[in-house]
């Protein structure tokens, strides 16, 4: 089935230091997290599976968060915002295709499978 990818339905500044950490239930969540040059409206990841059974999106409407300090020689470091969004009701051991991003841009399709269901074997 081709792609139907709604990266253009998520509209800043491209994503970068993309990464994925299992949820509490590895076999039913995800937590995505990465880095954007400015702050967005909000963070939203969209994934969908292959055969159309899923296909949602997460928003955090936070829009990311950075931090500025200022060395004792007055120079200034504003870190990259960073994002944080978990995706929940995920089936086990099914391979998803997603992008994150916010208002101004989205990172290209990647994809990841969920564990199997705990206590099972693979």
């Amino acid at each position: 089935m081709a792609s139907t990818a709604p990266a253009a339905q998520l509209a800043g500044s491209a994503p970068t230091q993309l990464h994925l950490a299992c949820g509490a239930d590895p076999a039913t969540s995800m937590t995505f997290s990465w880095a954007t040059s400015g702050g967005e409206d909000a963070s939203t990841v969209r994934i969908w599976s292959a055969d159309g059974a899923f296909n949602r999106s997460f928003t955090d409407e936070s829009g990311g968060s950075a931090y500025t300090i200022t060395s004792k020689e007055r120079e200034t470091y504003t870190s990259p915002y960073i994002h944080h969004v978990r995706a929940t009701g995920l089936s086990p051991e099914t391979t998803y295709t997603y992008v994150v991003g916010g208002a101004g841009s989205t990172s290209a399709e990647a994809r990841f499978t969920t564990a199997p269901e705990t206590g099972t074997m693979p």
